[in-house]
């Protein structure tokens, strides 16, 4: 197997452990200083300890060579056609507490390109210009290690690539789940894109959080991968039962399907709506894979069976989720494996136009008086929410939200004096 080259994110007094041949790594402006500058073609910002073996750590921070050798020299031509650059941070805040980083890609010396991105402290937001991965080192799989580009954020880390990110190389085909996939995100750390990507190839999130900051940043023409264990690169970093999630974090975003895959079954694959908002769309042919486990290279399958989905912070009326555009565009058995947290995890069920919703009982209103006032029994302090329809079949519309004060709880609705409507009302 070829050796690992990353871009890592880490403090000089951080004691690594990476099962790599060369690692190049983060020239601070200032030895001691914030882990922040600026990431290009100048081999005056890319430097390596010493090509061929492990890094050394400097306890001041800085370059522990008087001489490091620049990246854009022959290592970098062994992975790419053309000079490849990669990084990996050195220093600390002067009183040794860490710091935001921020790495700005400055592409005026010509394009930054990059193979695998590690962060190991944190946060750390990159931003700048365009960013071209144009190497995949883990090309090749065994059972030390499954294949495929990472980025790698560990635990209790953040980070957020604000910079739209490209791939001259070209998706690795992941033999295992048959899909040709960019990236895997890996570790339990949390990972933002905060870009409009121009990428190619699907999306796989191996451990821990992906989220998205803006509408689309993920292509429309990749699919959504929810796998489990961190399995690709050395054995320092590999992992079992790290389960995925997917935070939309409220924004609109449309892929062509969701693929759930990877081992252990008891392991659950998560989507986030975040804060409740957006729509998440998969307007490929979903119903075509089967939501099963799969086993990893490395970690084989330890529970197979039937995987289970569940999507947390969805509100009805308000979220969108949609599986292509007819009632086909999932099975009856995907619907059941799919589980609705906030409606005490209830199954799904999609509509003639392929949206998908929990499947909620509504709650009896006990009466309706003259000026339509709605009365149901409730329990103190929970919240419901009152939904009208021109129609007893919906589609439903929001009306208001209620939390109870007391039982039975209550709801005039003084907007609709003169026109008959049909109410219900459901837990929120």
């Amino acid at each position: 197997m070829k050796s690992v080259l990353r871009l890592s994110i880490a403090l000089a007094f951080v004691c690594l452990t990476l099962s790599v041949q060369a690692v190049a790594y983060w020239n601070c402006s200032s030895p001691t200083g914030p882990a922040s500058g600026t990431w290009n073609n100048n081999s005056t910002n890319l430097t390596w300890d010493q090509p061929g073996s492990d890094p050394g750590i400097s306890s001041t921070g800085g370059p522990v060579t008087s001489s490091p050798y620049s990246w854009l020299g022959t290592w970098g031509a062994a992975y790419s056609s053309t000079p490849l650059a990669a990084a990996f941070s050195l220093g600390s805040a002067t009183n040794g507490v860490p710091g935001a980083f921020t790495i700005t890609v400055d592409n005026g010396s010509g394009q930054v390109e990059a193979a695998d991105l590690l962060v190991y402290n944190g946060p750390m937001t990159l931003t700048g210009g365009r960013l071209d991965f144009t190497a995949v080192i883990n090309n090749t799989p065994s059972y030390q290690s499954e294949e495929g580009l990472v980025f790698t954020i560990h635990p209790n880390q953040t980070a957020y690539f604000n910079v739209i990110m490209t791939n001259t190389v070209g998706p690795t085909y992941t033999e295992s789940i048959g899909r040709n996939v960019f990236v895997n995100k890996q570790l339990t750390g949390t990972l933002y894109f905060g870009a409009t990507n121009t990428f190619v190839g699907d999306v796989a999130v191996k451990s821990g959080i992906l989220g998205i900051t803006c509408d689309q940043s993920i292509p429309s023409a990749s699919s959504l991968i929810l796998l489990n264990g961190t399995d690709i690169g050395g054995a320092g970093d590999h992992l079992q039962d790290t389960p995925p999630v997917f935070n939309t974090g409220g924004h609109n975003q449309t892929f062509d399907q969701l693929v759930l895959a990877g081992p252990n079954s008891l392991i659950p694959r998560t989507i986030n709506f975040g804060n409740g908002n957006g729509s998440l769309v998969f307007a490929g042919n979903s119903s075509t894979n089967a939501w099963a486990s799969t086993a990893s290279l490395v970690f084989g399958d330890s529970n197979p069976g039937n995987l289970s989905l569940v999507i947390t912070n969805y509100q009805i009326g308000i979220s969108l989720l949609r599986f292509g555009t007819t009632s086909s565009g999932l099975t009856a058995t995907q619907l059941s494996q799919i589980k609705f947290a906030n409606y005490t995890n209830s199954p799904a069920v999609i509509d003639s136009l392929g949206y998908v919703s929990p499947t909620v009982t509504g709650i009896p209103i006990v009466s309706i008086t003259k000026g339509y006032n709605l009365i149901w029994n409730a329990i103190v302090g929970t919240t419901y929410i009152v939904q009208y329809s021109s129609n007893v079949s919906g589609p439903w519309l929001n009306l208001a939200t209620v939390t109870a004060v007391s039982n039975p709880a209550s709801y005039f609705d003084a907007e609709n004096l003169n026109n008959a409507r049909f109410y219900r009302v459901i837990l929120q």
